[in-house]
């Protein structure tokens, strides 16, 4: 259940394998969360967004000790989801969220900094929006990998992410503008896909056909 621009069927795969693609669904946040979310958006320019999904944020090391100091580096705006409390401001620019919806905030930011993880990578990808994956774990350096070649992101593994390696990438990111260009053509063919119709059409015929 993923898209076709980020892998294509192997020769070695079962005959009755198909790809689907991405099965998105809608996120909730607390009305306050997005109160606050929505006044920061408003107040100046797209943030770089830095988020480690649902496992890596568990464990995240000095990763958003890091990225506060990378985004001070480059003079840019910032959410930074964490997994912590409440809503709170680190300076003017920078904004600590536990979470917000990946389908709402994406398409806002100017980059995403993240882990890797598939439904991580399946939402930026839809949102047009150029990466900076930083893998923890399990399937995040292929997804890394694959994302790279894409032409839509830059990948740091985990031990060498600091803060001036990371400002560096994310502002090559921000200043070539052939990231952007690559991850709009790749969110028109995602946003073409229906992952769920696909797959639920699949099951029907599996079943039809056992009877």
């Amino acid at each position: 259940m993923f898209s076709r621009e980020l892998a294509q069927p192997q020769a070695d795969w079962p005959g009755q394998t198909q790809i689907t693609g991405f099965p998105f669904w809608e996120e909730e946040a607390s009305s306050a969360e997005m109160r606050e979310l929505d006044q920061f958006l408003a107040a100046g320019p797209a943030p770089v967004v830095f988020t480690l999904g649902s496992s890596a944020v568990l464990n995240p090391g000095e990763f958003y000790a890091e990225s506060v100091k990378a985004v001070r580096r480059l003079r840019v705006r910032a959410v930074m989801l964490d997994g912590g409390g409440t809503g709170t401001k680190i300076g003017q620019d920078i904004l600590r969220l536990p979470y917000a919806p990946h389908s709402y905030l994406f398409s806002r930011a100017s980059a995403i900094v993240h882990s890797g993880g598939i439904g991580t990578c399946a939402r930026a990808m839809r949102a047009a929006c150029p990466m900076l994956v930083v893998p923890f774990a399990y399937d995040q350096p292929d997804n890394a990998a694959r994302l790279v070649r894409l032409g839509v992101a830059r990948s740091i593994g985990r031990s060498s992410y600091t803060a001036r390696r990371a400002a560096r990438e994310i502002a090559a990111l921000l200043a070539e503008p052939g990231y952007r260009t690559s991850a709009d053509r790749i969110s028109q063919m995602v946003k073409a896909e229906d992952g769920i119709g696909v797959a639920c059409d699949a099951l029907e015929r599996s079943l039809s056909a056992a009877g």
